[in-house]
């Protein structure tokens, strides 16, 4: 993946979405990265999934529909599985029509 956005923030910004590990979802720490590194939100469609660019997202589905359902991004998961993360981060509004 290639990026403006270093790997260390890109990695720093996923676990502060989804945690990691025995660590929980830091929604504060992941609002404040976005705001730093607004790139984050377009580096990829699953990264923008995460970061809820609705307009890159709605283009990875109407390229091909079955996006919704193939696990990828860094961390190799579904974007559906997102959204009930994404609620948590402040400030990120996700339609009911791509959870």
């Amino acid at each position: 993946m290639a990026s403006a956005v270093p790997r260390e923030i890109i990695d720093s910004w996923l676990h502060a979405v989804y945690g990691r590990g025995f660590d929980r979802p830091r929604p504060d720490v992941a609002a404040r990265l976005l705001a730093q590194h607004p790139a984050l939100a377009s580096i990829d469609a699953y990264l923008a999934r995460a970061a809820g660019n609705e307009e890159m997202v709605r283009a990875a589905i109407a390229e091909k529909s079955e996006w919704v359902r193939t696990p990828g991004g860094p961390m190799k998961i579904l974007p559906s599985l997102r959204r009930d993360v994404l609620r948590s981060l402040a400030g990120l509004r996700i339609p009911a029509s791509l959870g």
